[in-house]
């Protein structure tokens, strides 16, 4: 199963590598707006998972009635909101930032953990450092769009961030009752 595993974390690296640049060829050279590209990348992600899940894992196509208001809670304020802020950003802030703020989520959810009194140690705090600080330098200097945004574009590439670490916190619970392909199904759809 190792293998296996280390080839699916090479294939989500690729996919996410290419999904950021051709967004950006996407939103620069042709036009196309952001939502319209959350859009059609959340129908397509959708329709091949539940075609997945159909042919070989049935079963995780079954969830309780009464866990249907937390999937749309999920779905709207974790999966909706982390695509349509995250395109925005790198529409108007360009990838690089558009990236790099989003990805201060884990920060977020660390920060959070001290503001409620809960010590993380000095491995976690120092990992998030390490996390920020390599992430910053992996996507290298200020794209020129982002000097140029306004307060708004600024405020949806925040609001990326904490949209996306809702998502991962939120998702927590719905994780302890389901495999993880049925919450990321019921949260696209």
């Amino acid at each position: 199963h190792r293998a296996r595993g280390r080839a699916f974390v090479f294939a989500a690296t690729v996919f996410w590598a290419l999904s950021a640049t051709l967004a950006r060829f996407v939103f620069r050279d042709r036009h196309v707006d952001s939502l319209v590209v959350v859009e059609l990348r959340l129908a397509i992600a959708t329709s091949v998972l539940f075609a997945i899940l159909a042919i070989w894992r049935r079963d995780l196509l079954k969830v309780r009635l009464a866990d249907v208001p937390y999937f749309v809670v999920l779905g709207l304020f974790g999966v909706a909101a982390v695509q349509s802020t995250y395109y925005y950003s790198i529409a108007h802030l360009g990838v690089n930032v558009g990236i790099l703020i989003q990805y201060l989520a884990p920060t977020l959810l660390v920060v959070l953990q001290l503001l409620r009194g809960r010590w993380v140690g000095w491995s976690m705090i120092a990992a998030v450092t390490s996390a920020l600080a390599g992430t910053a330098m992996l996507v290298g200097g200020v794209d020129p769009k982002a000097i140029d945004a306004g307060p708004l574009q600024w405020a949806v590439g925040f609001a990326s961030a904490v949209a996306f670490a809702f998502y991962i916190q939120y998702s927590k619970r719905g994780l302890v009752l389901y495999h993880p392909a049925t919450v990321l199904f019921y949260t696209f759809i």
